[in-house]
């Protein structure tokens, strides 16, 4: 079996649960990269950003962030690794199209939300270099927040476009 499938595996799990739960892990690994590259290519190519929401896109990233810090912090396998690279700069790539592309919103709504935004990341990195281990521990907790409330936001726009007749987006 492969090596990296069966690393970091509780030992008192199954041989069977270690190989399934790393396969799934590296399965989800390549979808996310599968579906977000495409998605900026996208919104690069249309110059918009239209159907996609800014607070699921900034949870999202703001959240993979914080993970940055734990993942590095103890030893994980090494699809997790590379989520924890890739996902944070996929991510900030987006709202830098969201800063771009927006056209309905001003100019000034999108730089003072993009100071803040930086500003909260600022927090998290100085967490994540002067926390010790329990800034870690506390940006992770952050993370599993941000991420089990990210889909809120885009699933009301979802349903908002879907009512005004926009689901063709």
């Amino acid at each position: 079996m492969v090596a990296s499938l069966i690393s970091n595996c509780d030992p008192r799990l199954d041989q069977a649960a270690c190989d399934v739960g790393n396969g799934a892990g590296y399965v989800s690994a390549v979808m996310w990269f599968i579906v977000l590259v495409p998605q900026l290519f996208r919104n690069h190519q249309r110059r918009s950003v239209e159907g996609l929401s800014v607070l699921w896109a900034t949870a999202n990233a703001t959240a993979s962030i914080c993970n940055l810090f734990f993942v590095f912090s103890i030893q994980l396998p090494l699809y997790v690794r590379i989520m924890a690279v890739y996902m944070p700069l996929l991510e900030v790539g987006m709202l830098v199209q969201f800063f771009v592309f927006s056209s309905t919103v001003s100019l000034r709504r999108r730089v003072a939300y993009a100071v803040g935004t930086v500003a909260i990341w600022v927090v998290v990195v100085v967490v994540g270099f002067l926390g010790g281990h329990r800034g870690t521990e506390v940006l992770q907790w952050c993370a599993v927040a941000l991420w089990c409330v990210e889909c809120i936001p885009q699933l009301i726009l979802n349903v908002d476009n879907h009512l005004r007749g926009a689901d063709q987006v």
